[in-house]
């Protein structure tokens, strides 16, 4: 019996790795990204997109996240920028914001896409 509670303990007892928090989208997003595109999405008519409804923030991950990377026009690369978590959390945050329903985005896929460029 002791043994059983003392392994509900150790399952049950966060991890202090898993206790801490990831990046914080929306602030990211703010620090990042706003100043062009906006707090509510809608950029900044005739000088830059908005981000609600685009095609290429609700597309397929991999396009937005190439564009982040690399930048293109006046938009600059976030390659160096910003941490491939918080680079996928303000590519989370842009297409799961102001109505757009597209899936969010990992470090992960951030890092792989990365390595895809090289």
């Amino acid at each position: 019996m002791r043994r059983m509670i003392a392994l509900a303990l150790i399952v049950l007892t966060p991890s202090p790795i898993l206790a801490q928090p990831g990046p914080d989208p929306a602030k990211i997003y703010a620090e990042n990204c706003a100043r062009c595109h906006q707090l509510s999405g809608k950029g900044l008519e005739g000088a830059y997109p908005g981000l609600a409804g685009d095609r290429i923030t609700t597309g397929p991950a991999p396009a937005a996240i190439r564009l982040v990377l690399d930048g293109k026009g006046e938009m600059p690369a976030f390659r160096n920028r910003l941490s491939d978590a918080e680079m996928a959390a303000a590519l989370s945050y842009a297409r799961t914001s102001w109505g757009n329903m597209a899936g969010a985005v990992t470090g992960q896929e951030v890092t792989k896409a990365k390595a895809a460029a090289k």
